[in-house]
């Protein structure tokens, strides 16, 4: 446990990182995106009606993670996604859910740096705690022996 500080500071870190990647996506992100898109030649889906589609857009993707709106993007345009027709847009919930399922694996990892800190913090409470169980118990032990001793020279001196 001596190098508990740099530990928590690594996860601290680690931690910081990741939350800062998992951060919502802000509306200039998601129109960033959708623009990059078309740009790249795919089209709105004809489903969509909304005489503004990237504001159809920006309100159901609002606070989907940006890493996994980022990840999500990327693959739509180099065609990654086999079970998508690469001439279109996803529908705006399609697309919060690939930008979700693509920050799975941070969410995840997030959540267990979370849990190794809070265990090193347990296991550094524990540690305490026992050796102030065992300073007590060596106290105890002490008197103990002193009282011995002193019972002994007490016997000694009456005999």
């Amino acid at each position: 446990m001596t190098n508990l500080p740099a530990q928590l500071s690594t996860l601290d870190q680690e931690i910081t990182a990741l939350t800062e990647q998992l951060s919502p996506a802000g509306p200039d992100d998601i129109a960033k995106a959708i623009a990059s898109l078309m740009d790249g030649g795919m089209l709105f889906p004809q489903s969509i009606k909304a005489a503004d589609p990237v504001e159809e857009y920006r309100i159901v993707l609002k606070g989907v993670p940006i890493c996994g709106l980022r990840a999500a993007f990327i693959k739509l345009k180099r065609g990654e996604y086999p079970d998508l027709n690469p001439a279109f847009i996803p529908l705006p919930a399609a697309l919060a859910r690939l930008a979700r399922d693509e920050a799975a694996g941070k969410t995840e990892l997030r959540r267990m740096a979370s849990e190794r800190r809070r265990g090193l913090l347990d296991s550094a409470q524990l540690v305490a705690e026992q050796k102030v169980i065992s300073q007590e118990k060596r106290r105890k032990a002490s008197e103990i022996i002193a009282q011995v001793a002193a019972a002994r020279r007490a016997e000694e001196n009456a005999a």
